[in-house]
């Protein structure tokens, strides 16, 4: 298997997941229930957590677009998507849009596809805080926005393996400048030497 080539293939796909249209896409269905998984690496360093989904959207918008005034307080996925797409909404091209794109469950799709059809590992979500964490690094916003899901899958048989990786989003400018997949557990169940 050409490793390079695979890379490549990985990259395109996630790529086109995150230029899909929000309308096309869960992310207004899946931002109310990642919220909760999401860390915000604040311009100082600090870190903090939204206390629901429009929360989220507002530090994602203040940080992507100072200069905006706008703000949401609807958390439902209707009124997150007139916020950002409806008549008067920030708009599909805006930087806010960018970095909520990288916001469903479609975007991490392509690394799973890698991951049992190339590797023939068959594997499912874990479940509970280290399944699925989403960072948000507003350190360098408005210049640049970087989002990391890191996610964790089982083995479909107990205990057998688990593999763990990041996909990470680079945002320069309103625009995914970078896309990296980094594989960091491979955890065999304790049955290798």
């Amino acid at each position: 298997v050409d490793m390079s080539q695979v890379a490549s293939e990985v990259t395109k796909e996630l790529l086109q997941a995150q230029a899909r249209p929000m309308r096309k896409t869960a992310v207004f269905k899946d931002l109310p229930r990642l919220y909760r998984r999401t860390t915000i690496v604040k311009p100082d360093g600090a870190t903090s957590t939204a206390s629901s989904a429009a929360d989220l959207v507002n530090a994602i918008h203040a940080a992507a677009a100072p200069a905006a005034a706008a703000a949401t307080t609807d958390s439902t996925p209707d009124g997150l998507e007139r916020f950002v797409c409806g008549d008067a909404g920030l708009g599909e091209q805006s930087a806010t849009a960018t970095v909520l794109r990288c916001f469903h469950q479609g975007i991490i799709m392509p690394v799973l596809k890698l991951i049992m059809m190339r590797t023939r590992l068959m594997v499912k979500d874990v479940r509970g805080d280290d399944g699925w964490r989403v960072v948000v690094d507003v350190r360098d916003a408005p210049r640049a926005v970087v989002v990391e899901h890191h996610r964790k899958e089982a083995s479909v048989v107990a205990g057998a393996y688990a593999v763990a990786y990041t996909v990470r989003f680079t945002i320069v400018g309103g625009r995914v400048s970078g896309v990296d997949v980094r594989f960091t557990e491979l955890d065999d169940g304790g049955g290798a030497d």
